[in-house]
């Protein structure tokens, strides 16, 4: 199954893309957008994905959340199961965020990727992700 990297702002958008990959066979990897775990927090970052999860009945995805440089938010996440998230850090701090993910089977990325389709640009979310999940079709 193909993956396919997300940005999302909020619940519409997580709800859209997991709707979308359900009905239209990919693998979603949702990647909150920069400012939702600074501004939410940690727990309603974490909520809105697990709410999007359970209204669609959809729980084959990957989240990546994207903690900016806020070390108290990465913290907070990584004391989390099986969470990845994204900081932007470097020396003593990572290595201790490194350190604490390995306590809890998680993942700390120091990059994300480059093509992913941020769904704050689209009004019609779900046929944005459709037409996404097409164009992208035969790409690794």
């Amino acid at each position: 199954m193909k993956r396919l990297f997300f940005i999302v702002h909020n619940f519409r958008h997580a709800r859209a893309v997991l709707a979308s990959a359900l009905e239209n066979g990919f693998f979603p990897v949702l990647i909150t957008a920069r400012q939702v775990v600074v501004c939410l927090g940690a727990p309603a970052a974490v909520a809105m994905i697990d709410e999007a999860a359970r209204e669609t009945g959809n729980d084959s995805f990957d989240a990546v959340f994207d903690a900016a440089n806020n070390v108290g938010a990465a913290m907070a996440l990584l004391r989390r199961p099986d969470t990845t998230v994204f900081i932007d850090a470097d020396g003593d701090v990572l290595k201790k965020l490194n350190a604490l993910a390995e306590k809890t089977r998680s993942k700390v990325l120091r990059c994300l990727p480059t093509d992913a389709l941020d769904m704050a640009k689209h009004f019609h979310l779900e046929s944005a992700c459709r037409d996404y999940a097409a164009q992208t079709e035969g790409k690794k």
